[in-house]
């Protein structure tokens, strides 16, 4: 620059140098002067200009760096942003195109900005676009959750209260066989049960939960029904049974026979009121002996009146045993079954009789008829030697009189 300026300050001079001597005017010295410091303020002038565009357009290139810098850090975070909330969301970007929609939108407004602040404002609209579309992604999941929610509450309170449901229906029915009061480990089973299943969060640990209950109960009344039977040895306490319930009572206890029991001589007495035995009889192979029977009611038995569902007679022995009534109605062991599963076991008639001038006569029971359901006789492993029925009417067996809704003998 410089030597461009000192050779137009030496063109400048030469130049009038030449004209203070061309042509008939003459130039003073002055003008030579003036002309020289005109010349000299033009170059500075041009040089100045050509300083300053150089200043702007390198000033221009710096901002153009800076902003492009800018908006790529700015992508960049929207990025980094996206991934991060997605993280923390739990959720993918495949999951919703929304998302990817917001994010291409943002790279586009900032990559259209010419100025910082542009940037920013594009920058900050993004940020605020992700956060909108996970919000909504969240809402949506968090109703879905909240619904899931509604159901598995439903099904877990509905779990609970069948769970507990069939515990205590398990208790009712285990009971029947025991005669002997529970020492309070079984309310102490339920009641623990009761409150942990309520505590329970999952389906599984109410099922767990039940039946692990119920394994524990099932062990206790096993021994609760070992140690409830009532231990017979004499035909008093044989018939001592009979008439010590109320009307439609049940006998609720389990007998067993110690020893063979003759019955000669004894007067076996009547039935007082209507009663029913349910639980189990014994007999351990033992011989009931020398028996005889006259029914003072329809619908009785030498033994029992009623046997009732969910009970066992079974490993006894009759001999020279015999019933007779002048109703309907009438056996060794029982006049009716009624209601549920009753077993009949290793029993063995030996020159026994049952007689009726009526219907239904058998050895084993007379009749079965189920008031509320169907009567689930099961017999089996029975011997017959030198007995016999007899009735003056259609209804009679050598066994049974009369199969009433019976689904297995």
């Amino acid at each position: 620059m410089k030597i461009k300026k000192l050779f137009a300050l030496s063109f400048v001079a030469v130049g009038i140098t030449a004209l203070a001597s061309c042509g008939d005017k003459q130039f003073t010295e002055e003008d030579v002067n003036n002309k020289v410091n005109e010349a000299v303020d033009k170059a500075n002038q041009e040089a100045e200009a050509q300083k300053n565009a150089a200043l702007a357009e390198k000033e221009a290139a710096l901002k153009k760096a800076a902003l492009d810098e800018l908006k790529t850090t700015a992508k960049t975070n929207v990025d980094s942003y996206k991934v991060n909330v997605l993280a923390v969301a739990g959720i993918t970007e495949e999951e919703n195109e929304d998302i990817a929609a917001a994010v291409s939108t943002a790279k586009t407004a900032i990559e259209a900005a010419t100025t910082n602040e542009e940037v920013a404002t594009a920058y900050k609209n993004a940020i605020d676009s992700i956060k909108a579309v996970i919000t909504e992604i969240l809402e949506g999941i968090q109703a879905d959750l909240d619904e899931e929610a509604k159901i598995l509450a439903a099904q877990l309170s509905n779990a609970k209260l069948t769970a507990i449901s069939d515990i205590s229906k398990f208790n009712s029915a285990e009971n029947y066989y025991v005669n002997t009061k529970d020492d309070g480990t079984v309310a102490n089973l339920i009641s623990v049960a009761t409150t942990a299943i309520n505590a329970a969060g999952s389906l599984e640990s109410i099922e767990a939960l039940k039946t692990q209950t119920k394994n524990a109960m099932a062990e206790t009344f096993l021994a609760l029904f070992e140690a409830s039977f009532v231990e017979i040895s004499t035909a008093e306490e044989l018939f001592a049974i009979r008439n010590q319930y109320n009307d439609n009572s049940v006998i609720a206890h389990n007998y067993r026979l110690t020893k063979d029991i003759d019955l000669s001589g004894f007067e076996i007495p009547t039935y007082e009121v209507a009663s029913f035995f349910k639980g189990v009889f014994d007999g351990q192979g033992h011989v009931i002996s020398n028996g005889s029977y006259t029914a003072g009611d329809s619908k009785d038995g030498m033994l029992f009146k009623t046997v009732l569902g969910e009970s066992t007679i079974k490993n006894v022995k009759f001999l020279n045993c015999v019933a007779t009534s002048t109703n309907e109605t009438i056996a060794i062991i029982a006049g009716e079954c009624n209601d549920g599963e009753v077993t009949f076991d290793g029993i063995e008639f030996n020159s026994c009789a049952a007689v009726t001038s009526g219907n239904y006569v058998g050895l084993i029971f007379g009749r079965n008829e189920g008031a509320d359901k169907e009567v689930h006789a099961t017999i089996k492993n029975i011997t017959v030697k030198n007995s016999s029925y007899s009735s003056c009417a259609q209804y009679g067996g050598l066994l049974v009189g009369d199969i009433i809704k019976i689904a297995s003998v």
